[in-house]
């Protein structure tokens, strides 16, 4: 088998339908203008046939492993068709999580063809400089190499010698082939290259597009731009949102909304980052959404109640948000829609401290809730949420410690993927989220779960959301207010903290909270910009009083 195989069967039945479009800001001037540049299923076919070919001739082969640092433009999504075709193993990672981070991920890779642009390429050689003594091929983006470097203008050829060497065969693997290596964002640890097989890949295409109901007459909105490999292989036209992906707190809403009017975009996907902005601007200026859009997807963090709220006052009556869970170990896992979330009333039992309600499993998943000795824990107790599904990792690529303590055997033979989320499930059959495992906070003879003790102190008007950690034997909050102040004068602190207590006051442990710091901007992960840090804000807070109250 090969995913990316569909792709050809799409160029096949609709060549001329619009596969990607990629917006693109116009400089200069007072005006905000946008250009669009795209590429039809039979372009991108067809391209990406011509660059496996000259990929091919250079050396690449199937099981090849392929590190690239490339901007998701057409430039990307032509090579990554073009290495699937060929049955390389392409390994996306992620600059943006810091050099050591970077450094120790590298330390554990064997690519042998590196495909960077420019910035990237000079970084890797300055700071490490032995990975270029292990790749066999270095290919750039850029007009020079510099010498060390191929660019890749210089695979020689010309766009019609695709008509000359006809259609790259798509390599035809086993299901459990490797057929790229994805890491993980760190965010509760040091980022670990998630194995996908080419099963992984068609399971996760096959459930996106039953459970969003996605197919050619939809035209989505990428703000997370890996979505967009799955859309296009069900035939969806892909529109790559105009942001940066690794700063995806900083989308400018005016282009976000200029691109859903004028790309009649029918969903939306991304961080819950990117849409609180575009909510936040149609509500300052009194907007409302386009009709034809249906879905708006939020995905990377427990989505806060507000979000749904807002979106149904923009949103058509038939349209809604949605919060798919999951990780990228194993995605979907569950799913639900901000219509059931406001029709149930789920956004007070949040307020309530029950946590965040993360909707049902999705079919073909096998789910357990175990406690900390592995026992199978009753409805309404919170444990550990493990997982099988067919759109699961084997594991993680060189790092077997890692794999064996991300699992947990029911038997020496059969084992269940560890998700590190703190969870249960209510009688109607819902899961619920209530935080990471490493997160959890037990002092005093009470155990605090962060989610479930955030949620009573977030509906406070003036805090836009909060941290548990762990000071001085206690467990204590972190605030982020809407304010942003990070000091309040005695008569106000005193308001504040009282009102805050008020909150908690018959919700247990919440109540047992009696310590409060307070943080101008709460550190967040650099990939969906909206997972709180709390391991740094325990390292930050946990030896001081600084900003107590």
């Amino acid at each position: 088998m090969n995913f990316i195989a569909e792709i050809s069967a799409h160029s096949r039945r609709s060549p001329q339908r619009t596969a990607l479009v990629f917006p693109q800001r116009v400089r200069g001037g007072k005006k905000l203008e946008l250009r669009y540049e795209s590429l039809n299923f039979a372009d991108l076919d067809r391209l990406s046939d011509l660059c496996a070919w000259r990929l091919q001739a250079r050396g690449v082969e199937p099981g090849s492993q392929v590190l690239l640092l490339v901007r998701p433009q057409q430039q990307f999504f032509v090579l990554i068709v073009a290495l699937f075709k060929l049955g390389a193993v392409p390994i996306f990672i992620d600059p943006g999580m810091g050099l050591r981070n970077l450094s120790s991920s590298l330390a554990i890779l064997q690519p042998r063809v590196l495909i960077a642009e420019a910035s990237a390429l000079l970084l890797l050689r300055c700071c490490f400089p032995r990975l270029f003594a292990a790749v066999q091929l270095t290919l750039t983006t850029a007009r020079r190499g510099w010498g060390f470097a191929e660019p890749l203008a210089g695979l020689g050829g010309a766009e019609n010698d695709s008509d000359a060497l006809g259609s790259f065969p798509p390599f035809q693997a086993a299901a459990e082939t490797l057929a790229a290596i994805l890491f993980t964002s760190g965010g509760t640890g040091s980022p670990k290259g998630v194995m996908y097989s080419q099963q992984m890949f068609a399971e996760q295409a096959k459930q996106l597009k039953e459970l969003f109901k996605l197919g050619p007459q939809d035209r989505n909105l990428a703000g997370f731009p890996p979505f967009a490999l799955l859309t296009i292989t069900m035939g969806v036209t892909s529109v790559i949102a105009p942001l940066n992906p690794s700063r995806p707190a900083q989308a400018d809403p005016r282009l976000l909304l200029r691109v859903i009017r004028e790309q009649a975009i029918t969903g939306v996907n991304g961080s819950p980052a990117i849409w609180d902005k575009l909510l936040t601007y149609c509500r300052t200026h009194k907007l409302k959404l386009p009709t034809q859009l249906k879905a708006v997807i939020m995905f990377g963090a427990p989505v806060a109640g507000y979000l749904h709220e807002g979106f149904a006052e923009l949103l058509a009556a038939d349209a809604t948000t949605y919060t798919p869970y999951g990780a990228t170990e194993c995605l979907p896992v569950s799913l639900l829609a901000g219509s059931e979330i406001l029709r149930r009333g789920l956004i007070a039992q949040t307020r309530a401290g029950k946590g965040v309600c993360i909707g049902r499993p999705v079919p073909g998943l096998a789910w357990q809730i175990i406690s900390p000795e592995g026992l199978p824990c009753a409805v309404g107790e919170v444990g550990e949420l493990v997982v099988r599904a067919p759109q699961l990792t084997p594991g993680y690529y060189g790092n077997e410690a890692a794999s064996q303590a991300s699992r947990w055997y029911e038997t020496p033979e059969r084992w269940w993927h560890r998700m590190g989320d703190l969870t249960y499930a209510d009688g109607e059959g819902r899961l619920w989220f209530c935080g990471r495992r490493v997160h959890r906070v037990q002092c005093q003879g009470l155990v605090f779960d962060p989610i479930p003790c955030e949620g009573v102190f977030n509906q406070h008007p003036e805090v836009r959301r909060s941290a548990l950690i762990a000071v001085g034997g206690g467990a204590a909050l972190v605030l982020e207010r809407w304010d942003r102040r990070t000091y309040l004068l005695p008569q106000s602190r005193a308001r504040f903290k009282a009102e805050l207590m008020q909150l908690a006051r018959e919700i247990s442990p919440a109540n047992a909270i009696e310590v409060f710091f307070l943080h101008g901007n709460l550190p967040v992960d650099t990939r969906h910009n909206i997972k709180i840090d709390r391991l740094a804000l325990q390292r930050h807070f946990g030896d001081t009083h600084r900003n107590l109250f």
